[in-house]
């Protein structure tokens, strides 16, 4: 009689045990459907991210590079004339130095 009801407890725990193994699998199965939308979803926002990133780090170079265009272009218009005294200049150009009454270089 006690083994038949030992038998009987036994039976019944297995049964129980199975009805919670199929629960939580059926949860997990669940959990993981989620978790694997919530990953998809995760990854495209990173991807259009690190898009939006490369599209500046572009664009900055893209800007860096017009600037330093601009800048040299700046420079090689700025000369115009050759300086008042330079290695060019005949030697009947210069001017004699100015002196004061005093025989002082001005």
């Amino acid at each position: 009689m006690m083994r038949k009801l030992l038998h009987t407890i036994c039976v019944n725990a297995a049964k129980l045990l199975k009805q919670i193994t199929a629960v939580i699998n059926e949860k997990v199965r669940n959990g993981v459907h989620k978790l694997v939308s919530i990953l998809a979803v995760h990854n495209t926002v990173m991807f259009i991210n690190m898009l939006l990133l490369l599209l500046m780090i572009v664009a900055i170079v893209i800007w860096c590079l017009f600037q330093h265009c601009r800048s040299t272009a700046v420079e090689i218009s700025v000369v115009d004339e050759p300086p008042p005294y330079s290695i060019d200049t005949p030697a009947s150009a210069k001017k004699s130095p100015e002196k004061n009454k005093d025989g002082y270089k001005v």
